[in-house]
């Protein structure tokens, strides 16, 4: 008379719960790749072309900060701001400025960038009252003072936001290295046009130089320290 087949053991309850993670995350994953490259292939060119960050000519390439030692001054061009009237960033003197170009209607960068801004200045405690974070819109046509004034404040109710129009953008583009355009696609999403812009951040001290500049990805940490770093030297120098 045959055996009866010996019964194969069954893996651990936990072991069969993490493989069965595991395989869903593998296919998730692969669903992710899947949708960019059906983006990338709608839109004929690469996802990371939409936004083309750019540094001012003495930044370093690559570097994600860059300390500019002696700064560079900013120029006093003025705009529209939240505040009501015109502002231009020398009006900020003695205080330090973190300043990004974005714009409201932006999917990804500008609200990473001043979540970014506003963790930075819940990091540094008391010295965050000498920081002021600043939002320059690079599409005025949609982003009106009212307008920008409703999105910073969600980040931080101490931000400001300035419009800056095409002339406003060539006066700084030489400090800052800015440039914005629509895409070059054309392409519409659910939020209206895009917009091609720099997106790096930038740390104007409170004498108004440019001093510091962030690449997009820099972490919150190195942000926070450089930032506390140059707080702390000019107390120590005033």
């Amino acid at each position: 008379m045959s055996q009866p087949p010996t019964p194969r053991p069954q893996p651990p309850a936990s072991r069969t719960v993490l493989l069965g993670a595991m395989l869903i995350a593998a296919i998730l994953l692969a669903m992710i790749a899947l949708l960019a490259l059906t983006r990338s292939e709608q839109s004929g060119a690469e996802p990371t072309t939409r936004f083309r960050a750019t540094n001012t000519p003495n930044a370093g390439a690559g570097e994600s900060t860059t300390l500019l030692d002696p700064g560079v001054p900013v120029p006093d061009v003025s705009m529209p701001s939240t505040t009501g009237g015109q502002a231009s960033l020398t009006d900020f003197r003695g205080k330090t400025l973190l300043v990004y170009f974005g714009y409201t209607h932006c999917p990804d960068f500008c609200p990473i960038t001043m979540s970014q801004f506003a963790a930075v200045r819940a990091a540094l405690g008391d010295l965050a009252a000498d920081v002021q974070g600043i939002m320059i819109s690079v599409d005025p046509a949609r982003d009106t003072p009212e307008v920008l004034a409703a999105y910073v404040t969600q980040f931080d109710d101490t931000f400001i936001g300035l419009q800056a129009d095409e002339t406003v953008l060539d006066a700084l583009q030489p400090t800052f290295g800015v440039q914005a355009s629509l895409a070059d696609d054309g392409e519409v999403s659910a939020v209206g046009y895009l917009v091609d812009h720099t997106v790096s951040s930038y740390v104007v001290d409170h004498l108004g130089n440019l001093r510091v500049i962030f690449s997009f990805g820099t972490p919150t940490g190195d942000m926070t320290e450089a930032l506390r770093t140059l707080l702390t030297e000019t107390q120590a120098a005033s």
